[in-house]
């Protein structure tokens, strides 16, 4: 997918080839965040970072052969003028555009930005012409972005449920559409995140059970 000139890739973004473009996205640099899965990292350096990921997984190389088929036919579906794989490489971009108007600093120092999926769901719209997005796009862009938490909800559930098939059957009933969306983003998201320093066995399992989960929604698309 190119924007103007340029390939939409990290490594184009990294270099500020959409600045003008897209301004505010690269004032996400001046917003820090400091937890378990930030380690005093700016949003913009972990954006990039997700972004990098998310083109690494889309290769679905850690799959079965048979798994990685029935996803890449899925995310290489066109819906209107876009493949669905280049609405979540949209999606995971702004992912985080909210954090800037939500980051919450306690008085330890440690950060949060409380509902800033579901706000930022709602800034979707403001980079629908950016991204010549169609009414279809937009919607199913906005979806991603403003669930794009509830995976990892949907994951603590493991200390409930012992098997992970029923997690995942819940998971398909309640969220519907964008499911194989969701999952890439925040397995992406927890890659761009420091979360394998500052919370090393949480960032493991969640892998797992991404993988696992991939897997398993290569058999409903």
């Amino acid at each position: 997918m190119k924007i103007g000139k340029f390939k939409f890739d990290s490594k184009n973004i990294n270099k500020g080839n959409f600045r003008d473009i897209f301004p505010e996205f690269y004032l996400l640099s001046g917003t820090i965040e400091n937890d378990l899965w930030h380690q005093n990292q700016n949003v913009y350096e972990h954006t990039v970072r997700v972004i990098f990921n998310l083109e690494r997984l889309l290769d679905l190389d850690f799959l079965p052969n048979k798994a990685r088929v029935k996803l890449k036919i899925y995310l290489n579906e066109r819906i209107d003028h876009h493949l669905r794989k280049d609405l979540i490489l949209i999606s995971t971009f702004l992912h985080d555009m909210a954090k800037k108007d939500t980051r919450v600093i306690d008085a330890s120092g440690k950060t949060s930005c409380p509902a800033h999926e579901v706000i930022g769901g709602t800034k979707v719209s403001n980079f629908s012409k950016r991204f010549e997005l169609t009414h279809n796009e937009e919607e199913i862009v906005k979806k991603t972005v403003s669930q794009h938490a509830l995976v990892y909800d949907f994951y603590h559930l493991r200390h409930k449920f012992t098997e992970l098939s029923r997690i995942f059957e819940l998971y398909s009933t309640v969220i519907g559409s964008c499911q194989v969306e969701l999952v890439l983003l925040f397995y992406s998201d927890i890659l761009g995140s420091d979360g394998n320093k500052g919370a090393p066995e949480e960032f493991n399992i969640c892998e797992a059970i991404a993988q696992r989960h991939l897997k398993w929604l290569s058999t409903r698309v």
